[in-house]
């Protein structure tokens, strides 16, 4: 999913969830469900745009924390095992303060790059239905693009930017 172009990998989950005869609705026909309208409810299109971004995310992350695991000196763990260090004791003291700044790191990335995400809520859905799945950025792109107002898409934009520089920098001083 990382390594996909964002139109492709949107356009087949149109095919999947788009359609009353998409893939999955036929799945849940051969169970006696009726069919979901992922892209038509406001609540079921957030949820498709929400889930679509954490697919098409997945592997980078999963691949950032196991390059962190990987820097783990082992001989750290075969010395709390010697201690009488526990797996659960093992993860809290040793795995997880390794992978902490890591994950804060990728933490505040995934944030800014949701915030930023333009292919998957416009790709899905249009910004629609009713505009439940508009974020900033394509709020800025309907203002600047299609209602022709240049000032108010660059304002969006902008203050998209402030705020996502205060929380990198909130988070980067935690």
């Amino acid at each position: 999913p990382w390594i996909i172009p964002s139109i492709v990998s949107i356009t087949s989950w149109r095919w999947l969830i788009g359609t009353e005869s998409g893939l999955i609705n036929q799945m849940l026909g051969w169970v006696g469900a009726g069919p979901i309208y992922f892209l038509s409810s406001s609540q079921w299109a957030i949820f498709s745009v929400i889930i679509v971004k954490i697919w098409r995310s997945f592997p980078f992350m999963m691949l950032s924390l196991l390059a962190a695991l990987q820097t783990i000196d082992l001989t750290l763990y075969e010395a709390a095992q010697i201690d009488g260090a526990g797996r659960w004791q093992s993860f809290r003291f040793i795995t997880f303060p390794h992978l902490r700044d890591l994950s804060i790191v990728l933490w505040i990335l995934m944030t800014i790059w949701s915030v930023n995400d333009f292919e998957t809520p416009y790709l899905l859905t249009g910004g629609g239905p009713s505009n439940a799945t508009e974020n900033l950025i394509v709020l800025a792109y309907r203002y600047t693009f299609r209602s022709n107002q240049v000032g108010s898409g660059t304002a969006v934009a902008f203050v998209t930017l402030i705020m996502l520089m205060i929380l990198a920098i909130l988070l980067l001083r935690r």
